[in-house]
């Protein structure tokens, strides 16, 4: 992993990123920017076509959530932290189709990383609704131990023999 420069933690920089946050209209080469290009998941092949249809619905669902929890995160919005994380907890899980060759099931390890998704959303409700005083390295890491589950999910799913 790489560390971020020293420069980042000064004093100077944090005072002209301060200044260019607080400015009043946007920098002159925002409107030359290219619309972003919108991430897409890979499709498996060793997967039915009942399953990736399944397994699209439950994530379409999920990368929203995600997107509104890391949206309310960078912007310490507690209300919407619990809110999305909340709702991360309460998505049903996949269940295996026994019904089809093992070749063709969702892996194993993405159904039981289901378990420790929840788990790690229960985590940060638990911790944004503390009465203890929230540090934001806190909420920072708890989305962390959160996304590092996505990612490992993400990866057993496309590559399930690695």
């Amino acid at each position: 992993m790489r560390k971020l420069p020293v420069l980042l933690s000064t004093p100077l920089l944090a005072a002209a990123l301060a200044t260019g946050c607080a400015s009043s209209s946007p920098p002159p080469s925002a409107e030359a920017v290219p619309a972003q290009k919108k991430a897409a998941m890979q499709t498996p092949s060793y997967l039915t076509e009942a399953a990736r249809l399944k397994i699209r619905a439950n994530m379409s669902i999920h990368r929203e959530n995600m997107a509104g929890l890391l949206s309310s995160l960078l912007v310490l919005d507690k209300d919407s932290v619990n809110h999305f994380a909340a709702a991360i907890s309460a998505q049903p899980r996949l269940a295996q189709d026994m019904s089809v060759p093992k070749d063709e099931r969702i892996p194993a390890r993405v159904i039981e990383l289901q378990e420790e998704l929840h788990t790690r959303a229960d985590a940060l409700v638990t911790l944004v609704n503390s009465k203890e005083k929230l540090k934001s390295a806190e909420l920072a890491d708890g989305f962390a131990n959160l996304a590092k589950v996505c990612v490992t999910c993400h990866a057993s799913y496309l590559y399930p023999e690695d």
